[in-house]
């Protein structure tokens, strides 16, 4: 018997993979959360995550999430 999962939009984005998405360098998206412009949080380890509606509106996202363009 094979076992089929449904796909999920992931609950939060790593820094590279919003960094794809929004087709941004991963260093410009770091400064743009230093700047205060984007909100992200940060696990025990220090690495920034983003929700993915997050990407929504910036130029080049490729729909991340069901909600962006």
């Amino acid at each position: 018997m094979t076992t089929v999962y449904a796909l999920a939009v992931p609950a939060r984005l790593s820094l590279d993979r919003f960094a794809r998405q929004s087709n941004l360098h991963p260093v410009m998206v770091r400064r743009y959360v230093a700047l205060g412009l984007l909100d992200c949080t940060r696990d025990a380890a220090g690495e920034l995550w983003f929700s993915p509606p997050r990407c929504a509106g910036w130029p080049g996202c490729s729909g991340c999430t069901p909600t962006c363009p």
